[in-house]
């Protein structure tokens, strides 16, 4: 696909789909919406880390399905996991 065919600003249904890919790769990448044991947690968490923050090949290919282009997910990501932010979309579930 081309940069046109891909970054056309339509916000598209599948976009946001992939869109939603990405936010879930940033939240993983966080670690706070992990289950399992802390091994697992933490696989998990360093997988979706490695997938945001280096040049595997299909980040970029999300990145196209959902829009957005690949440096600015970085950066986003960056900054969250930086700042020790856990969530950009959810609120946390409290206890009544």
């Amino acid at each position: 696909m081309s940069d046109e065919e891909c970054y056309d600003g339509s916000g598209h249904p599948l976009q946001r789909l992939w869109g939603a890919v990405l936010t879930r790769a940033i939240d993983d990448a966080s670690g706070e919406f992990i289950h399992g044991s802390e091994r697992t947690k933490l696989r998990e968490r360093e997988s979706a880390r490695r997938w945001l923050l280096y040049n595997i090949r299909d980040f970029d290919q999300v990145c196209c399905l959902a829009g957005i282009l690949p440096e600015r997910v970085r950066d986003l990501a960056r900054k969250i996991l930086n700042r020790g932010q856990a969530r950009i979309t959810r609120k946390k579930n409290r206890p009544s």
